[in-house]
């Protein structure tokens, strides 16, 4: 993690994303989306606890001011059911098939991303939305369920979780973060010493230091 974010590489690999990698098991992929299915209210709570804790992060925090899309009430309601409904379509669909819903909206928030990018780098001139603020980003879709499943009323096995990380190990390479920086690359028990790493070191810092006034 700490290497990702002294590289500050570009936050998108470039790879293809209609060409599935070497390592891509659409049997455990599938498992991992189905877990959603079985626990959709469970997930929208992570998301949102996930968010909210997120908005202290001062690079997270200011790709969302410089969109300008959360800055009343209402935007951020049509905002935040947008992206819901882009997580439902990943997890019930095939983000590896070119002719699925769940490729085009994968594919549509990574060019998304790629816009708000360039934007941000050309006002601020330097790099950001970088390979480690994706990282960031990714542990917030996946942390809080690898790390306290029982916490937001879910009873998975190991198995389980290690599917569902493998889940996001898809959908973060579809997303442009780089296999060798993928939190979800290495197993479900990687996965959550890192997002640990996570908490301790950047989420739990930034609550007492929250950056201001965006952050209200």
């Amino acid at each position: 993690l700490q290497i990702c974010r002294k590289e500050m590489l570009e936050g998108d690999s470039g790879v293809d994303a209609s060409k599935p990698p070497k390592w891509y098991d659409a049997e455990k992929f599938v498992r991992g989306g189905e877990i959603f299915a079985r626990n959709a209210f469970n997930f929208v709570l992570t998301w949102h606890f996930s968010l909210v804790m997120g908005f202290c992060v001062k690079p997270l925090l200011e790709a969302l001011v410089f969109t300008g899309q959360s800055s009343t009430p209402k935007e951020s309601v049509d905002r935040y059911i947008r992206t819901y409904t882009f997580l439902a379509t990943w997890h019930l669909g095939d983000v590896f098939n070119t002719k699925d819903d769940a490729y085009r909206s994968v594919q549509t928030v990574r060019t998304y991303h790629a816009t708000v990018r360039k934007s941000m780098e050309k006002k601020n001139k330097i790099k950001k939305m970088t390979q480690y603020d994706m990282c960031l980003v990714q542990t917030g879709f996946m942390g809080a369920l690898v790390i306290t499943p029982r916490g937001f009323g879910m009873r998975l096995s190991d198995d389980d979780i290690d599917a569902y990380v493998y889940f996001w190990r898809c959908v973060a390479r579809q997303l442009g973060i780089m296999d060798k920086f993928n939190l979800c690359g290495e197993g479900y028990k990687t996965s959550e010493s890192i997002t640990w790493e996570v908490v301790d070191k950047v989420l739990l810092p930034s609550e007492f230091d929250a950056p201001e006034p965006d952050y209200d």
